[in-house]
């Protein structure tokens, strides 16, 4: 009894300590302010999305792209798919475009997930974890938002809600 109460409490510390540590942890600035300099640079890709089809960022020129990192067992990556869900809807007719790379998962635990969940913005696959460390992803979820000319506009480590995406885009649409 008492040794099954010991596992508990030290599985229980472990899990709170990894809940905070994802939602703090940041290895840039939590935001970078407009018009900053960014350390990251803007690496093209192909990824292929849940029905196999082919996305290649660089066919996304002209377009204002929101990538999301996230995982199906990260907590706090799938409590801001509703908002990333909102703020497709918003903005989808302005030329934005949200992508959601599930880092290090196969189609079936993806699509498992995502099952009945209704989002309708596009969700790829990076199960090499390529392009996750392309853009220097090291804690998950990470946003990184690209402007119309190609560039890494900012960058966040952790968690948003739909203010701060909102803000994120509208200040890349505002230029």
């Amino acid at each position: 009894m008492k040794k099954n109460l010991l596992i508990g409490g030290i599985a229980l510390v472990l899990l709170l300590s990894a809940a905070y540590i994802t939602r703090h942890y940041k290895l840039s600035e939590p935001e970078m302010a407009a018009g900053s300099t960014t350390k990251v640079e803007t690496a093209d890709f192909t990824l292929s999305d849940l029905d196999g089809n082919q996305v290649t960022l660089q066919e996304l020129r002209g377009k204002t792209v929101f990538i999301n990192f996230w995982a199906t067992w990260c907590l706090f990556c799938v409590e801001e798919m509703p908002d990333m869900e909102k703020v497709y809807q918003a903005y989808k007719e302005r030329d934005v475009v949200v992508l959601a790379i599930a880092v290090g998962e196969n189609r079936k635990e993806v699509s498992d997930y995502l099952q009945n969940k209704g989002y309708t913005f596009r969700i790829l696959l990076d199960p090499d974890k390529s392009v996750t460390n392309a853009y220097d992803v090291q804690s998950i979820p990470t946003s990184i938002f690209i402007d119309k000319e190609g560039r890494v506009s900012q960058k966040r480590v952790g968690a948003m809600d739909e203010e701060k995406m909102r803000a994120a885009i509208d200040r890349m649409l505002a230029k």
